[in-house]
């Protein structure tokens, strides 16, 4: 059996212990390290890590964020989550470690704002609370883990204290590094759950962005073809019905080919987990997802003459006969995009349902050892793994 990777981001504020904390993670001094100056290039940078029993870290150090600059440091970590997102399950970053120093004792609002939407994306985020050695570390700790759980809503499991690097008092006592353990412990536990809940944010984002998209090409379409000459034809109804449930038949089968590619993925991620835990696998099916509702731009015979017997009556009013037509031509789209709101919102509950069966999948898989459990029933399905 390969060896699972898990892709990890590490960030935090210049000063407050990252580049120690990744090599503490390591044994060795893979990163360089400074007092309270900026260490690590802008950038992200790699080192892998081999766990002793068949996980794989890959542990990417971000440059320290500065105060002047932290709109650029979010903008790179968003943009690299974003671009990740649109790769397969090992594109992902499973795991964000936080790290804050107790001598600061305070979270920035941008950071508490970053925090939470990377939870939002369903993200395993852990705060990494460092210098915890301190004399003040246990009042630090304890204001910097309230900040934490009541703004961002993190557990508090989730808020670890470490010290990195090892010291000597003045006394001559020597404090050792901590905290290392309890940290990798906590990411193993968040593993599963973090892959399932990050491909059920992805799939709802690129489920609304899809839907978002072909709705504005809809309404693109309808203003460059409908016109005052062709606006009752039928056969530029039926040419744009077709158009139009065509594209939306795609946009379907494109959701269904990247929910089965994310879905696949993360059995396989899962699959790896229970070997490595030693639980076998189980046989999954993959929901199915439904065909979007058509769309009728087409107007009935009685539709038709309604146009007509209205357009006459206004055309006898001195001051609607220059505007008839306009008005005619403004009504006729306004009532296909009508019709074509109803089938999003109809293709945003389809995808919203499918999007459902795909999250009871998930959730009925479990990593708990001589696991034993049944996967909601479905009608019909498609595909399966392992």
């Amino acid at each position: 059996m390969k060896d699972f990777e898990v892709n990890i981001l590490v960030a935090g504020r210049t000063g407050c212990g990252k580049s120690a904390f990744v090599n503490y993670l390591y044994g060795a001094p893979v990163r360089n390290t400074g007092a309270g100056r900026p260490i690590t290039e802008r950038g992200l940078f790699c080192e892998r890590l081999a766990l002793s029993d068949g996980i794989v870290l890959n542990v990417h150090d971000a440059w320290g964020m500065e105060p002047d600059r932290a709109g650029e440091w979010e903008a790179l970590l968003l943009d690299e989550m974003e671009r990740r997102a649109h790769g397969g399950v090992e594109d992902w970053f499973h795991t964000v470690f936080y790290c804050f120093s107790v001598a600061s004792a305070r979270a920035e609002e941008c950071e508490l704002l970053l925090l939470r939407s990377l939870m939002q994306q369903g993200c395993q985020v852990l705060a990494v609370l460092t210098h915890c050695d301190a004399p003040y570390a246990p009042e630090a700790a304890q204001v910097l883990r309230r900040a934490l759980t009541e703004s961002c809503g993190m557990d508090a499991r989730d808020v670890l204290e470490v010290c990195s690097v090892e010291k000597t008092l003045l006394t001559g006592q020597t404090v050792r590094p901590f905290g290392r353990e309890r940290v990798i412990a906590r990411l193993r536990e968040g593993l599963w759950p973090s892959l399932r809940a990050r491909c059920l944010a992805i799939l709802r984002a690129q489920a609304e962005e899809e839907a978002a998209r072909w709705y504005a090409a809809g309404e693109a379409l309808i203003a460059r073809r409908v016109r005052l000459f062709n606006m009752l034809s039928p056969s530029l109804a039926r040419e744009l019905a077709t158009a139009l449930n065509g594209t939306a038949q795609d946009v379907m089968a494109a959701m269904r080919r990247r929910a089965t590619a994310l879905l696949s993925g993360c059995l396989d991620a899962y699959g790896c987990l229970m070997h490595l835990y030693g639980t076998p696998g189980v046989r999954v099916l993959a929901p199915e997802l439904p065909a979007a509702a058509p769309l009728c731009c087409e107007l009935t015979a009685s539709e038709r003459n309604a146009y007509a017997f209205t357009a006459a009556l206004l055309a006898l009013i001195p001051v609607y006969n220059l505007t008839v037509p306009y008005r005619t031509l403004r009504a006729r789209r306004g009532e296909i995009t009508l019709q074509l709101m109803k089938q999003r919102l109809s293709m945003q509950e389809q995808l919203r349902l499918y999007l459902a069966d795909v999250e009871r999948t998930l959730l009925a898989l479990r990593t708990e050892e001589n696991n034993e459990m049944e996967v909601p029933a479905r009608k019909s399905c498609s595909s399966c793994w392992f």
